[in-house]
């Protein structure tokens, strides 16, 4: 009805005929998009993701010397004092000799009644202490 109206109005004025719709066209060009840009992108970033060391990459069930000493320390903190003795035990025989450690193993071995231990330990913890500030 509009139409006819315009059409009385300016007889001489063409009508443009409406677009048709070029849905299959779009979907093409949507799909090259994501061909070109989103693929090499995803790869991109999943061949640039860095690993993140965690406190077991030394192996199944094995700690860094580092990572056994900070745990066992905290475990004497908490005063789970045979947890820290095992991790302790870990740390001074796989070449570990850190004074602090060492009085902290001998805190962990009194609390668990072995005193003579415990004394050879702080005695050890002294020695090396020197040793550290020479």
């Amino acid at each position: 009805m509009a139409k006819d109206k315009f059409k009385e109005q300016f007889p001489d004025y063409p009508i443009i005929p409406s677009k048709k719709s070029k849905v299959p066209g779009r979907l093409l060009d949507y799909g090259i998009y994501v061909a070109l840009i989103g693929v090499p992108g995803v790869m991109l970033y999943q061949f640039s993701k860095v690993q993140i060391p965690t406190a077991n990459m030394a192996g199944v069930n094995q700690f860094s010397l580092d990572t056994a000493r900070r745990l066992a320390m905290s475990d004497v903190m908490a005063g789970d004092y045979a947890q820290a003795a095992k991790k302790f035990k870990y740390y001074f025989s796989s070449g570990g000799e850190d004074s602090a450690a060492m009085g902290a193993y001998a805190k962990a071995l009194e609390a668990l009644g072995l005193k003579d231990e415990a004394s050879q330990w702080v005695e050890k913890s002294r020695v090396r202490a020197l040793e550290e500030n020479k």
